[in-house]
């Protein structure tokens, strides 16, 4: 009996490579990252990080295929402020007046899985179109402030970030929408080029209802541009 499924597995296996029905592929890209939501992000500017995953695609049809993601996205939105400072200079001399502007850039760190279905237009390098859905965790956020006119070394400032900044969840999810080509190289292998647009539907400050704060809303979107090798098993 065992030899029997051993010899059936070899012959799945064997029947599903020969057809080419499996590519692996890893892909690396630029994203735009922004928030939209509350008034609160007025002065939140959209900003660019990079993307680099793996993927896995089954060919279920000759147009028709299941492709899925393992993705490490760095995204970065900017918040911008300004103040003013009266203070004493260090010799106690005079005292100064200094407008400022500030800069504080949010870096947030992302292992995103879209699961799409894929549809193949023409035949000899084609192009393609993919929609499904994605589920994202957030694994680390980080912030970075600069000042213009830089602020004087004896001079701690503490700074600024956009209200609501420390209350995101580490997740998301939503529809993601993709564009494409593809360009064979050689036999089994191919380059493909992709813009994909990940609408998140999660409200990113949920848990603020809890506290009363029902109006507020904050969701994301990522727009992400891809180059991805891919290779026929």
């Amino acid at each position: 009996m065992k030899r029997v499924l051993l010899l059936l597995m070899i012959l799945f296996f064997s029947s599903v490579f020969s057809q080419e029905k499996v590519r692996l592929g890893i892909h690396l890209g630029v994203n735009h990252y922004s928030l939209r939501g509350t008034e609160v992000l007025d002065n939140v500017d959209s900003n660019f990080g990079y993307a680099i995953g793996l993927n896995f695609e089954y060919k279920i049809s000759n147009k028709f295929f299941l492709s899925t993601d393992l993705i490490f996205e760095n995204k970065q939105v900017d918040y911008n402020y300004e103040f003013d400072y009266w203070y004493l200079n260090p010799d106690g001399s005079n005292q100064e007046f200094v407008h400022y502007n500030a800069v504080t850039k949010s870096y947030f760190n992302f292992l995103t899985l879209p699961i799409t279905l894929k549809y193949k237009i023409g035949n000899k390098n084609p192009y393609f179109i993919k929609s499904g859905i994605y589920l994202a965790k957030m694994l680390s956020q980080k912030e970075k402030t600069e000042f213009s006119p830089s602020l004087p070394d004896y001079y701690n400032m503490s700074s600024e970030n956009f209200p609501l900044a420390t209350e995101m969840d580490n997740q998301d999810y939503g529809l993601t929408f993709s564009i494409g080509k593809e360009f064979k190289i050689k036999d089994k292998n191919y380059l493909i080029v992709e813009l994909r647009d990940n609408l998140g539907f999660h409200n990113s400050v949920s848990r603020l209802t809890a506290y009363g704060y029902s109006n507020q809303e904050i969701k994301t979107n990522t727009t992400t541009l891809l180059i991805q090798w891919s290779f026929g098993l």
